[in-house]
C-alpha cells in the first residue's frame, strides 16, 4: 500500500515511470526514440524531486531559526523578569535559573543549574508535599515557601508554580515573590532587584 502525502505522490510517480519502462521493454525493446523518452521522463522526474527537496530544506532551516530566535527571545524574558525564577523537572531539579533567583539564594544562576531546589528549602516535607500538588495538578500551585539561601538566615516566601507552556516535557516555572492576580503574574512582598544584588555584591566582598 503506498502511503499518502508527499512522499507516496513521489512512490506513485516512480511506480508510474518503472511500468512505463517495462511496457517499453517489452513492446518495443530496440526503439531508441522510445528509451529516449523515457530518459526525459527520468530527468524530469529526478530535476523535479531536487527542487522539492531544496525547498524543504530551505523551509526547514527556517523554522531552525525561527526555533533559535523564539529560545534566545524566550532566554532574555526569563534572565530579565522583575522576580526570581526557576525552572525544574517534575522532581525538582533545576533547569535554569535568572540572576534574581541566584541573588535571593545567595549563588550564581550558573551553580544553581541541575541542583535540586530541595537543597534550598527549610522544610523538606512541606517542599515534597508541593511536588506531590504538582503532579496531582497540573495547572498550577500558589503557596508559602520557606527558603534557606546559602549561608544565609531562611526566608519565607510567596511562590507561584506554573507549568511551562510549549515544554515538550514536565518543565514547571518557580516565580519566588510573586502571586496570581486575576491571571496575572504580580510582585509579593520581594526585596527590590538592586537590593538584592548589591547585598550580594556586598557579601562578596566581605
Amino acid at each position: 500500500m503506498i502511503e499518502s502525502g508527499p512522499s507516496g505522490r513521489w512512490m506513485r510517480e516512480m511506480a508510474q515511470l518503472r511500468a512505463k519502462a517495462e511496457r517499453v521493454r517489452r513492446r518495443d525493446p530496440s526503439n531508441p526514440i522510445a528509451f529516449s523518452d523515457l530518459a526525459d521522463d527520468a530527468l524530469n522526474l529526478s530535476f523535479t524531486l531536487l527542487q522539492e527537496l531544496a525547498h524543504t530544506q530551505l523551509m526547514l532551516e527556517q523554522a531552525e531559526q525561527r526555533q533559535r530566535d523564539d529560545l534566545t527571545h524566550r532566554q532574555h524574558l526569563f534572565q530579565h523578569m522583575p522576580v526570581a525564577c526557576v525552572s525544574t523537572d517534575a522532581n525538582g531539579q533545576i533547569y535554569d535559573a535568572n540572576g534574581l533567583a541566584g541573588a535571593l539564594l545567595n549563588t550564581s544562576a550558573r551553580h544553581l543549574r541541575d541542583r535540586l531546589l530541595l537543597h534550598f528549602a527549610e522544610d523538606r516535607s512541606a517542599f515534597r508535599g508541593i511536588l506531590a500538588r504538582l503532579a496531582a495538578d497540573a495547572s498550577q500551585v500558589s503557596t508559602s515557601l520557606r527558603l534557606r539561601p546559602r549561608e544565609r538566615a531562611p526566608i519565607m516566601m510567596p511562590t507561584l508554580i506554573l507549568p511551562e507552556v510549549g515544554s515538550s516535557a514536565s518543565t514547571w516555572l518557580w516565580f519566588f515573590g510573586a502571586t496570581l492576580h486575576f491571571g496575572t503574574i504580580v510582585e509579593s512582598s520581594f526585596p527590590e532587584p538592586g537590593e538584592l544584588l548589591r547585598k550580594r555584591s556586598a557579601d562578596s566582598t566581605i
